[in-house]
């Protein structure tokens, strides 16, 4: 038997600092210049922030051995335009039914006109769509109060953005078709810039 009083209460060795240049590529611009500046931005907070949910399909994780440059391929195209709009994506889930994202505008860096960057990236990620593996997107979009900031352990952390809105952005894009759906909110708030 062991006893708990027999257990290193510190098992893990110190890991050595990260250069800067080594970590910057793996952050979000607006976290790596929070870290740089001393600030935190996993400070838990609720605050007004619009989802962007993105279900793709097309890509055989099981039989396609270049199922993992593919994946790479999209995600990196999507978070370009998502950056482009000043939003950031915060969840990846692969399966093999299904594959979605989960971005979001306002959570991060907090913008007076989350919805219309939201509804734009929509656009831009349902027209430019430009590659033969991924057979079809979906978009659901919602806006409302998000509880914002970190969860996990001391040790691994990860920024998350959780509201009922996130709930109805997902349900959005699972009901979108092949096509783009937000809520009330969103139409009322981007429908004077966007047609």
């Amino acid at each position: 038997d062991v006893c708990s009083s027999d257990l290193d209460p510190d098992p893990w060795p110190d890991l050595p600092p990260i250069p800067d240049q080594t970590l910057k590529p793996w952050l979000h611009p607006p976290t790596f210049k929070a870290i740089q500046d001393g600030t935190s931005l996993f400070t838990p907070e609720l605050r007004p922030a619009t989802a962007l949910f993105l279900q793709f399909f097309g890509i055989d994780y099981d039989d396609d051995q270049h199922a993992g440059k593919k994946l790479d391929q999209f995600l990196r195209w999507v978070q370009g335009i998502v950056d482009q709009y000043g939003g950031a994506v915060l969840q990846l889930t692969t399966g093999d039914k299904e594959s979605y994202l989960y971005a979001s505008f306002g959570a991060i860096v907090a913008h007076e006109d989350n919805a219309v960057r939201a509804v734009k990236t929509a656009l831009d990620l349902q027209t430019s769509l430009s590659m033969p593996f991924i057979s079809h997107i979906q978009l659901g979009i919602a806006e409302g109060s998000f509880y914002t900031g970190a969860y996990g352990s001391t040790t691994r952390k990860t920024f998350g953005a959780l509201g009922d809105k996130a709930n109805v952005a997902a349900r959005l894009m699972v009901a979108a078709d092949h096509g783009i759906l937000c809520d009330d909110v969103v139409y009322n708030a981007a429908k004077s810039a966007i047609e």
